[in-house]
């Protein structure tokens, strides 16, 4: 899944706009500093305040270098943010996972924005839309892809993100590129019994969905053959008939509808069982057919990694299990992993930066506007580029 953000700032003005002159040579400005986050996006972690304003003082050191390159600070064609926010710890699909155990978020957004002016050639502060690039520390990758065979489920098991070249010397994954001191990674391997534990439950879950709906039809039809409910109805009948011209053939038309109702919910009951439902029976079979491949495997396959045959975001997710799961090393496939929640070193202070991920979206596979519009994506990926990465290092933990 990629993270792609936008931001829409709209402000009122009594001038009217018109399109940036070309080309784009107009020196811009940067955006006075913002922080957005409250103190008490981080309260359920237990922070304090020393840690709160020990966070903000590293984030604002980062800040400091990203305002070093002139592509923030002097941007030229285009005019540029560089805003903070807490990143509160949010782990839904782990609730045994507290977020005193982990050191504290925050990130930075740098944004590029087109420029405006007024009738007179006027530079206006106003910001429109742009794609954004986001700064975060401490907080593991969580915008990665689930296999259709559990997108259902609740779980941090999923698929490793897709290795890109490095991207101005680091390494790029999906849609962030990362920078650490250690060499401890950032997911970790599932293993055949994760992803079938996962399988299982997805199908189960369709399993299950056909019949809760039979139970209630089955349900539905005993409440109407009731003959307390068909009392009550005939009562109904009977007020209802007091209104109408022939109250009697009112009656033996209303006997008619209620007989015919009843037949219907009692059709509906008979198909709906596995027998006469074909989905029904496929899903039985789907569930039957994953046991069986999980059973063909040995103890040391169970536990052995797995890995995915993403061929295409169409693939049809009831495939054979072991059609679509395969060993790490088969041509083609993507490990499934889960993230890694001890990479964080609990002995070290928890504003301490021990890692730092950059969200380039789609950035890398854009190409330059035709116009030469340096605003958005360009700006970004010049960013990027033009960093001393051996400083931003320098402020990090080991």
């Amino acid at each position: 899944m990629k993270r792609t953000c936008c931001v829409l700032v709209v402000l009122a003005t009594a001038v009217a706009l018109a399109q940036t002159p070309r080309p784009y040579t107009t020196p811009g400005f940067l955006k006075a500093w913002e922080w957005s986050g409250q103190s008490g996006d981080l309260a359920h972690g237990g922070t304090t305040a020393a840690e709160t304003k020990a966070l903000v003082t590293k984030m604002l050191e980062l800040r400091e270098l990203l305002k070093a390159s002139p592509v923030a600070d002097r941007p030229v064609g285009y005019n540029t943010i560089l805003t903070g926010n807490f990143e509160p710890f949010n782990a839904p699909e782990r609730p045994d996972l507290k977020a005193g155990d982990f050191p504290l978020s925050a990130l930075i957004w740098f944004g590029a924005f087109p420029q405006e002016f007024d009738d007179s050639g006027k530079l206006l502060h106003t910001f429109g839309e742009t794609r954004l690039m986001s700064f975060t520390v401490n907080a593991l990758p969580r915008w990665v892809d689930k296999p259709l065979e559990w997108r259902d489920q609740l779980t941090d098991v999923a698929l490793h993100p897709r290795h890109y070249p490095d991207l101005a010397g680091l390494p790029h994954f999906g849609d962030i590129v990362v920078l650490k001191k250690n060499s401890k990674p950032l997911w970790l391997p599932a293993s055949f019994e994760d992803s079938f534990t996962l399988i299982l439950a997805h199908r189960k879950q369709a399993v299950a969905g056909f019949e809760s709906t039979a139970a209630k039809l089955r349900k539905d039809y005993a409440d109407y053959l009731e003959p307390a409910h068909r009392a009550e109805r005939l009562e109904i009948y009977k007020l209802s008939a007091r209104s109408q011209k022939d109250p009697v053939a009112f009656l033996a038309q209303m006997d008619k509808v209620d007989r015919t109702s009843a037949e219907t919910l009692r059709k509906q009951v008979e198909a709906s069982t596995p027998e006469a439902d074909k989905y029904w029976a496929d899903a039985i079979a789907k569930v039957k057919e994953a046991e069986q491949d999980f059973a063909s495997l040995s103890a040391a396959q169970k536990a052995a990694p797995a890995c995915y045959m993403d061929q295409s975001s169409s693939r049809n997710p009831d495939t054979r299990p072991l059609v679509s799961f395969v060993p790490v090393g088969t041509p083609r496939c993507r490990p499934v992993i889960r993230p890694n929640w001890k990479y964080f070193d609990r002995t070290l202070p928890r504003t301490a930066i021990q890692l730092l991920t950059v969200g380039v979206s789609d950035c890398p596979e854009q190409k330059p506007f035709t116009d030469g519009n340096p605003a958005g994506c360009p700006a970004n990926m010049a960013l990027l580029r033009s960093l001393d990465w051996e400083k931003v290092k320098a402020i990090m933990a080991e």
